[in-house]
């Protein structure tokens, strides 16, 4: 009885193959990063006075104040700067995330990372400054766009420092190499190689050794 022998070829798709992926997941990270950081700055700024401080841990609370410069208070009143540095930054984004083969950590990062850009973008363009509302000790008021700004270099910087090895491929889903060698698939796995040395046709009656 001869085997069946499944010679259908096996698909195999790299995550490097689905760029739409990628720029869906960035593009749904950012809207919601966006959304988020623009709706608790209008909160803050209904609620909450300039200056005063609403103490919710030992020095940790909410103070609401106005920031001219960029994430963290710096570069304040340099106004060419500020809205130079996000356009540019908006730039190395997207190509970041067009040159990372790696579908989860492109759209995530760079989501991240543009929507906190955008956040503080969007304000300074509208009134000049950017509301800051967090408060720690011994460091500058900073939003919820400043912390996801942080968030995506900090998911950037650790897929540099842990990157698969060369030839290990890109995918999280551990997909083969493309140029791997076919295996024909038989009706219970994988069909066993052929031995070199058997033979390939009926035993015969005058070879001895053909006979048990």
């Amino acid at each position: 009885m001869r085997e069946v022998v499944d010679r259908r070829p096996v698909l195999i798709l790299r995550e490097s193959s689905r760029p739409s992926l990628k720029w869906m997941l960035a593009g749904s990270t950012l809207f919601a990063v966006l959304t988020a950081d623009l709706a608790l700055k209008a909160l803050v700024r209904a609620r909450l006075d300039v200056g005063v401080f609403h103490e919710l841990l030992p020095g940790v609370g909410l103070q609401h104040v106005k920031n001219t410069g960029v994430a963290f208070g710096l570069f304040a009143g340099q106004s060419v700067l500020i809205i130079a540095a996000p356009l540019i930054s908006v730039i190395v984004i997207l190509a970041y995330i067009a040159l990372e083969t790696r579908t989860r950590l492109a759209g995530l990062a760079g989501g991240l990372l543009l929507g906190g850009s955008l956040g503080n973008l969007v304000e300074r363009v509208g009134s000049g400054e950017v509301t800051d509302f967090i408060r720690l000790p011994h460091w500058p008021n900073f939003n919820l766009a400043d912390m996801f700004i942080v968030a995506g270099v900090a998911l950037v910087a650790a897929g540099i420092l842990f990157s698969p090895a060369q030839g290990e491929g890109d995918s999280e889903g551990g997909s083969a190499a493309a140029g791997a060698p076919y295996v024909p698939q038989g009706p219970d796995g994988p069909a066993a190689p052929a031995d070199p040395g058997s033979s390939a046709g009926p035993a015969s009656p005058n070879n001895p050794d053909s006979q048990d």
